[in-house]
């Protein structure tokens, strides 16, 4: 019986912290908070009586193909961490480099968007949460954060900082991090789906009622007035002929 072989190679000692949990967890705190609550919210208006579940449906698969593309280049090179390495090697090195910097260029403004987004975000919360308990101080607070621009501004700049010296102290902190933030995040977001499937077995008369409860007598026909005032239904016909088809599916 011949000897084991055994192969000796040299090694950095590093040891990968990432895990598959944390890798979703980056991608998706990237999209969770403008594209889920803010662009994906807004389709209501932006495409009046469209199917929004169905077209969300439609481009998550056709996003999933370059999903798996990157995939099958990770399972063939293994050891790299890069979409340089398996650009280059496929392509040419040049177009490896030309789209490093350009997700990098990428990364810095989405960045920095959604840091400025933060203030709107953490401002429109607390309006709605001022409002439901009866609280006129957090109501100011959040519609300064809101509507000032040096404050969202302000708070962004905060943001980063605060993130970039949470990443000097090693990837196992950010880690942790980015997983509690995607937990906070998904909790949130059942919630509000869940919300939206019970306001969706609820009469519009119902939904009057607790929203009036909420927000006081007569806000929710304040709401409809203004929209009226501003063309609401009259922007909807145009859409799609019937002033009152608009929702989600329509």
């Amino acid at each position: 019986m011949s000897d084991e072989v055994v192969f000796v190679r040299r090694t950095s000692g590093l040891v990968r912290e990432i895990g598959a949990l944390s890798v979703m967890a980056i991608a998706a705190n990237y999209v969770i908070a403008d594209g889920f609550y803010l662009f994906t919210a807004g389709l209501g208006y932006e495409a009046p009586g469209a199917h929004i579940p169905l077209a969300l449906l439609i481009g998550g698969s056709i996003m999933s193909l370059a999903a798996f593309a990157v995939i099958f280049l990770t399972m063939a090179t293994p050891r790299t961490a890069s979409d340089y390495v398996a650009i280059s090697r496929v392509l040419h090195p040049f177009l490896g480099y030309l789209e490093s910097i350009l997700v990098f260029g990428v990364h810095i403004w989405i960045v920095g968007a959604l840091s400025f987004f933060l203030a709107w975000f953490w401002g429109s919360a607390l309006i709605q949460i001022g409002l439901a308990i009866h609280n006129p101080g957090l109501v100011s607070l959040g519609e300064w954060m809101s509507v000032d621009v040096g404050a969202a501004a302000g708070i962004g700049i905060a943001f980063v900082i605060a993130f970039g010296v949470l990443s000097l102290l090693g990837i196992r902190v950010f880690k942790y991090t980015v997983n509690v933030l995607f937990g906070i995040a998904l909790a949130a977001g059942i919630i509000t789906v869940a919300g939206a499937i019970y306001a969706a077995t609820l009469s519009p008369d119902q939904i009057k009622s607790l929203w009036d409860m909420t927000y006081g007598a007569g806000a929710y026909d304040e709401i409809l007035n203004v929209a009226n005032a501003a063309g609401w239904r009259d922007y909807i016909a145009s859409v799609t002929g019937d002033p009152n088809v608009w929702g989600w599916p329509g």
